[in-house]
């Protein structure tokens, strides 16, 4: 699905995503802008990260801040929802594109790895920011295409979690 907020340039249908190697890596760099997100390193994990420490104090009108500050969390915190989904949304990106290399033939064998290796890698980013905000974390390893039951897992261990990144490492 295209984003009406890009230059349509810069988007590259689903069907097309693999077809030759520019839009394979135009893939890659999709799953590096996830890193961008608002609720990952694009804002608010950055700041709640200094919230809940004493590096900042919480001034202004977001209430999600202030609770950050005091470390006084719901679950319907805005910044736990959102930093949980953005990095969800990364996971995904990755596990999508690891998926879909495997049908891909017009790549070398080494170009193939760099690929499958930089995106095991930033899968392995995500899930050590999640195991290490949330704990054990349910563990994604193929991409979610629909919303079918199946795809709604379970919190894996802490060290199912941490057993991953480092295979992924």
């Amino acid at each position: 699905e295209r984003n009406p907020d890009l230059d349509p340039k810069m988007q590259v249908p689903a069907e097309e995503a693999f077809s030759n190697k520019e839009n394979v890596y135009a893939a890659l760099v999709g799953c590096y802008d996830g890193l961008q997100l608002q609720h990952y390193y694009g804002r608010n994990l950055v700041i709640t990260g200094d919230l809940a420490s004493d590096n900042t104090v919480a001034d202004g009108t977001k209430i999600e801040y202030y609770d950050m500050d005091r470390n006084s969390l719901l679950a319907n915190n805005i910044l736990v929802e959102g930093i949980w989904a953005d990095i969800y949304q990364a996971v995904n990106r990755a596990n999508y594109m690891l998926y879909k290399l495997d049908e891909v033939t017009f790549l070398t064998d080494a170009e193939k790895k760099d690929y499958q290796g930089q995106l095991r890698f930033l899968r392995a980013l995500h899930y050590f920011n999640l195991v290490r905000l949330y704990g054990g974390v349910p563990l994604k390893l193929l991409p979610t295409l629909n919303d079918k039951p199946e795809n709604f897992l379970p919190r894996s261990s802490v060290n199912e979690v941490y057993s991953q990144i480092i295979s992924d490492l």
